[in-house]
């Protein structure tokens, strides 16, 4: 009874901790029209940016190995992800990049970019709280590499369900319906990694949906004609680029 407490407090004292600490980074996210975000290459100073979601990201990690050493690494893994939210649901959507002067080209780097980011904090986590109890290995063998081995590879091409997922949800660049896809992509991207390779650490998988996301936009970009505003206005913003 008393761990079944303890591990709530932990969790939810982490996920609030997480998401004030991330909720400073939006500030230092605004762009030439004075608005926060949504891609971090446009903020004015770039560096300041840059470097206030660096700073943000790693605290929350260490807010996670916190929680994971006390929880598990999945619980680690939400606290993240909730810091992550805390930000992402501050910053304006696609819109302010369309009427900022901006373009689309090279979202996919910045998705990539944070990918590799989150890649890295989540296996922090996961090395700092241990290995996850649940996944087994095959015949009592040892368990394949949780990032370089086939199964963790064939779990992170599995996550690719997600993108047709972002794309029927992501209709608008209203900032509910951006957050909604990511969300519900994610977890449809993550839960077909976990059937594909369901004996494999699930480091790969849980960023998978970004770096499949990223390979959509940067596909997707290329359909688009003309300027970013004036796609916008006629509502020819391909959806998986609303997802920012």
């Amino acid at each position: 009874m008393w761990i079944a407490i303890r591990n709530q407090i932990v969790l939810w004292g982490g996920v609030i901790a997480a998401g004030l600490v991330c909720w400073q980074a939006a500030p230092h996210l605004r762009d030439s029209r004075g608005a926060m975000g949504p891609l971090v290459i446009f903020a004015e100073p770039q560096f300041g940016g840059i470097a206030s979601v660096v700073i943000v990201i790693a605290i929350s990690t260490a807010i996670a190995c916190v929680v994971g050493k006390v929880v598990n690494a999945a619980v680690g893994w939400f606290v993240l992800g909730a810091g992550m939210y805390g930000l992402d649901y501050q910053l304006e959507s696609v819109r302010e990049t369309a009427f900022a002067g901006h373009t689309l080209q090279f979202e996919w780097v910045e998705t990539g970019i944070m990918g590799i980011v989150l890649l890295g904090a989540v296996w922090i986590i996961w090395r700092v709280s241990g290995p996850l109890h649940d996944v087994h290995s095959i015949d009592d063998e040892e368990h394949p590499h949780e990032i370089l081995s086939s199964e963790a590879l064939k779990g992170l091409l599995a996550t690719a369900v997600a993108i047709p997922v972002y794309w029927v949800i992501a209709r608008s660049p209203l900032k509910g319906q951006d957050v909604c896809a990511a969300f519900v992509g994610g977890m449809v991207g993550g839960l077909f990694g976990r059937l594909a390779s369901p004996n494999v650490q699930p480091i790969l998988i849980g960023v998978g949906p970004i770096f499949m996301g990223a390979i959509a936009q940067a596909v997707s970009v290329r359909f688009m004609h003309g300027t970013l505003d004036a796609a916008y206005v006629k509502g020819l913003v391909p959806p998986l680029n609303m997802v920012t």
